[in-house]
């Protein structure tokens, strides 16, 4: 029987020609190569806010790396493995140079198209980089909040380590793309780095890099606009969409974004307030540690820390 799927339909499409990196850069101004190169310099140097580590690899057996996710931008080391190294590693060459290409196509869009005209060139790039950061890391959100769910049935049902992980690599990956991209707009960073660092009294590297990539210019660029969140909202899905169709059309895109059946039916009792606490920068366990029988201490330490704090930088 054919497993049941929801698959992404983006609410913008684009002409092959406009997204096709080869074309786009052949044509681009001097001026906007050098915004562009200028913006590059300043995600290159937010990008040294997150700790240099390289994940070990090369301590796990090949049965225990299969539990790793490895995609273009970035490692997931689950806590299940190795409580000590746990966390996301952003490939940092990668990204310098997707982010480059990106960044080319998207520039272009400032004057053809009145969804993210108004926000300048500076507005545009910088909104970009809000998009390309806040999808990675809502991919790897995804990854480790099906890993925290795991471990709550484990939990409950005293059998760590026998639930996780809960899925084929490919489908939690072609649900994690589903989620990037469909929650898209105000399902950003954007909207609430403001009152994380106006409200938290701890300094987390994402959100320092974040302020640091996006600086004012996105802010002063729609502070003038009337129904601000909508204004907000619409260039962030164009550039999400755009994201969508740049690594599609040039066969970057990690996997097809797939929501299955058989993921939803798995994760849905639990997946709304795991991934709002996180989403929230509140480890959903946070509260329960002392109640928590069945779980390794090391990995009890591991989950007190947030998804957030657990980022570093690798030239793998």
């Amino acid at each position: 029987m054919k497993m049941e799927e929801v698959e992404y339909k983006p609410l913008y499409t684009f002409d092959t020609d406009l997204v096709k990196y080869e074309i786009v850069s052949s044509k681009i101004s001097h001026f906007k190569s050098r915004m562009i190169e200028s913006t590059m310099k300043n995600v290159k140097d937010a990008l040294n806010l997150f700790p240099k580590a390289n994940p070990p690899l090369d301590k796990y057996s090949s049965s225990e790396k299969k539990m790793i996710y490895k995609d273009p931008f970035s490692f997931y080391i689950p806590y299940h493995l190795d409580p000590e190294n746990w966390g996301m590693y952003v490939r940092v060459n990668w990204i310098l140079k997707d982010l480059r290409q990106y960044l080319t196509i998207a520039i272009n869009f400032t004057e053809i198209n009145k969804v993210v005209s108004d926000l300048g060139y500076q507005g545009v790039l910088h909104a970009g980089c809000d998009t390309y950061f806040t999808h990675l890391a809502k991919h790897v959100l995804v990854h480790h909040a099906i890993e925290d769910i795991a471990l709550i049935l484990e939990e409950t049902q005293d059998c760590y380590g026998k639930i996780y992980p809960m899925f084929d690599k490919v489908e939690e990956d072609e649900f994690a793309e589903y989620f990037s991209f469909s929650t898209y707009g105000l399902a950003t960073f954007y909207v609430f780095r403001r009152a994380l660092r106006n409200i938290l009294d701890v300094r987390r590297p994402l959100v320092d890099f974040m302020f640091k990539v996006i600086h004012g210019t996105f802010h002063s660029s729609l502070s003038g606009m009337r129904d601000y969140f909508e204004q907000i909202t619409k260039p962030l899905e164009f550039l999400s969409d755009l994201l969508y169709s740049y690594w599609s059309v040039n066969g970057v895109l990690p996997y097809h974004p797939v929501m299955r059946k058989n993921v939803i039916g798995k994760i849905s009792p639990l997946w709304d307030s795991v991934v709002n606490s996180h989403m929230g920068f509140v480890p959903p366990l946070y509260g329960a540690i002392n109640y928590l029988e069945h779980i390794p201490e090391n990995v009890k330490k591991a989950i007190i820390k947030e998804i957030y704090d657990r980022v570093f930088a690798t030239t793998l």
